[in-house]
């Protein structure tokens, strides 16, 4: 399976910064987004509890 997180981050782009201005790491909100993101999906396919 593959997750795509581009969604999820276009839909949340608005507010705080997902990415660090001076490269393409994401910032404490963007992990978090991530994060939340991977334990739904892994969540959605039973790999977790």
């Amino acid at each position: 399976p593959v997750l795509d997180l581009y969604p999820c981050f276009q839909k949340h782009a608005k507010g705080a910064p997902l990415f660090f201005k001076q490269d393409i790491h994401w910032t404490g909100r963007g992990h978090q987004l991530a994060a939340d993101e991977i334990l739904k999906f892994l969540r959605s396919v039973h790999y977790v509890e």
